[in-house]
């Protein structure tokens, strides 16, 4: 957060659930930053702009052209990369800024591409597993102010024909019942 302010360019790359909590994160905690949504799914990027993002691009040379205009050639201040595939790891290297930082939450197995100039210069990088239970704490606080909020989609095998909804929310295990499921 310290990288971020008035005048700063957070790039958000893969807009799914991760991407969008994201987001709505680096929106609530930081309302003068620029945030910048990068995916491959035009639905997907349009709900990213409902969610804060001042910018949506297709994934692409493009994007990484766009992001260095926006920011006079300098690069984002801030790049999470919430895929981790090579393609986007090395996007995330590429619009990262000098002394910026790079965060990688995706698990998609890539390898980030790191020589002398990329990431670029002092330009820090963490691959967190998980956060702490005061960092869960002001997720939730940010949740109960109504600052973010999780979208929920529903996939086929939520949709199975002639099951009361009542019934798929309850844990076949253990027969308790779930509403958030």
């Amino acid at each position: 957060m310290h990288l971020l302010g008035p005048g700063s360019t957070a790039v958000v790359i893969g807009v799914g659930g991760l991407g969008q909590m994201a987001i709505q994160m680096v929106r609530a905690l930081s309302a003068a930053t620029t945030v910048v949504a990068v995916g491959t799914d035009a639905g997907k990027l349009e709900t990213a702009k409902r969610m804060g993002a001042d910018e949506v691009l297709l994934s692409g040379e493009d994007a990484v052209t766009r992001v260095k205009d926006m920011t006079g050639q300098q690069g984002a201040q801030l790049v999470l990369d919430m895929v981790g595939r090579d393609p986007t790891l090395r996007m995330a290297a590429q619009v990262a800024r000098v002394l910026g930082h790079l965060t990688i939450v995706g698990l998609g197995g890539g390898a980030l591409p790191v020589n002398f100039s990329s990431p670029p210069n002092e330009c820090s990088v963490a691959s967190p597993y998980w956060g702490a239970l005061p960092e869960l704490m002001e997720v939730i606080t940010l949740a109960q102010q109504q600052k973010i909020k999780m979208l929920v989609a529903t996939s086929p095998w939520t949709r199975q024909r002639g099951i009361p909804a009542a019934a798929r929310r309850q844990d076949p295990r253990t027969r308790r019942h779930h509403p958030h499921l």
